[in-house]
């Protein structure tokens, strides 16, 4: 094989592992990670990324409210917990402020609000029946 030749195939066989490289980061910001409700660090996000932290951070704080409904009341949260509530608001705005119509797999912003915030939702909820024994905490 002729050294151009094997020059390319290195280059477009490295391209995209590096291309991966680049897009990792374990810096705090680019992780969403912030003292406001998760809107993490200096300047905006892309979609993607306010979809994937978003739906993190949320299925983290409705964990949290889970547990502190079993710790306090002994029972599940109620249909209108406001820390459930203030985690899916916290994943609206924040892709309100990141994402536009079409953006994201084609979705408009109410569609992949609701997607997320469902799944959010689902995702803790499965997590506490499985941890406190069903959904009724029985």
């Amino acid at each position: 094989m002729s050294r151009s030749k094997l020059g390319l195939v290195a280059v477009v066989c490295c391209l995209p592992l590096a291309a991966g490289i680049i897009g990792c980061s374990s810096d705090s910001q680019s992780a969403g990670a912030g003292g406001d409700g998760g809107s993490g660090g200096g300047g905006p996000k892309s979609c993607a990324e306010a979809a994937s932290v978003g739906v993190r951070e949320c299925i983290g704080l409705v964990n949290d409210a889970w547990a502190t409904c079993y710790a306090d009341d002994n029972a599940p949260c109620a249909s209108d917990n406001a820390n459930v509530g203030a985690a899916l608001s916290g994943l609206q705005a924040d892709l309100e402020a990141s994402c536009s119509d079409g953006e994201f797999l084609s979705l408009s912003v109410d569609a992949l609000v609701g997607r997320l915030q469902n799944s959010c939702r689902s995702e803790a909820d499965s997590i506490a029946w499985r941890t406190y024994g069903g959904p009724h905490g029985a």
